[in-house]
């Protein structure tokens, strides 16, 4: 008795394979109402078809899912960008600031008071700052505050982001930015030495009018030197302390009177 081979049907065999473009706009649609699952689509794509056609593709995800991007405001773009400048996560911010508004969504703050930028530059996450920096909004989001008075200059040196700060430095107008000052008086200068950030430290005094920023006060009357926190900071800052030069004087005056009123 022989055995009979199963044959699969042929309606079954030739049905063609999904379109792979249409999966990962499905994949757009789908995920696109939780930030965390939109970005990690994005990733796919972006992995799957590159960045150019990505593009595209999240478009079409966005607008299979019925969402407005030409009237996007504090939604899935706007909410994706700052997560993703958060994370470092510089292709998917890339991707992001080519749709439509979203250079004006990148300057909005989210719930936390933070734009992307300042989100980026918080974490030290250098390409995500440079990409931003690259942008014609740039002066936009360095002038941005949280309700302190913080600017990014302020999260990067207490954080101790060397190479972020230096990114800083090489602007033309990188004085104002790190003479700028929190509610507090903080400058960026009293928040690397009140945390004990050395390198912080050692690159603002190299970069700048070292002598202006560390004569600034907070509203306690204190400079950075009074506020640093180990001996190796306060003597880099030692040198440019405005009452300094006043201290010895007074220190040379008192010593000849007491040479003069003394016994010999």
């Amino acid at each position: 008795m022989s055995v009979q081979q199963y044959t699969v049907p042929t309606a079954v065999t030739n049905i063609p394979p999904l379109d792979a473009r249409q999966v990962q706009i499905n994949d757009i649609a789908s995920n696109c109402n939780v930030t965390v699952f939109f970005i990690a689509a994005i990733k796919r794509t972006i992995a799957a078809c590159g960045p150019q056609l990505a593009a595209q593709i999240v478009k079409q995800g966005l607008e299979q899912a019925g969402k407005s991007i030409e009237t996007e405001q504090y939604g899935n773009i706007f909410k994706a960008l700052h997560r993703a400048a958060f994370e470092g996560c510089t292709e998917v911010v890339q991707l992001l600031l080519t749709f439509p508004n979203a250079h004006e969504l990148a300057v909005m703050d989210d719930v936390d008071g933070f734009t992307g930028f300042l989100w980026a530059a918080n974490n030290g996450h250098k390409d995500v700052v440079a990409l931003f920096l690259s942008l014609p909004i740039a002066s936009r989001l360095l002038a941005k505050k949280t309700s302190a008075n913080a600017t990014a200059a302020h999260y990067i040196a207490y954080n101790n982001h060397t190479e972020v700060m230096r990114l800083l430095l090489a602007l033309p107008n990188a004085q104002e930015l790190l003479m700028a000052q929190t509610i507090y008086g903080k400058s960026p200068l009293h928040e690397a030495a009140c945390g004990g950030k050395k390198k912080i430290v050692e690159l603002l005094l190299a970069s700048l009018d070292a002598q202006k920023l560390a004569s600034l006060t907070d509203i306690s009357g204190n400079t950075a030197y009074d506020v640093a926190t180990n001996h190796e900071i306060k003597n880099l800052l030692y040198p440019y302390q405005p009452y300094r030069c006043v201290q010895i004087a007074n220190r040379s005056i008192d010593f000849l009177k007491f040479i003069a009123t003394g016994p010999f």
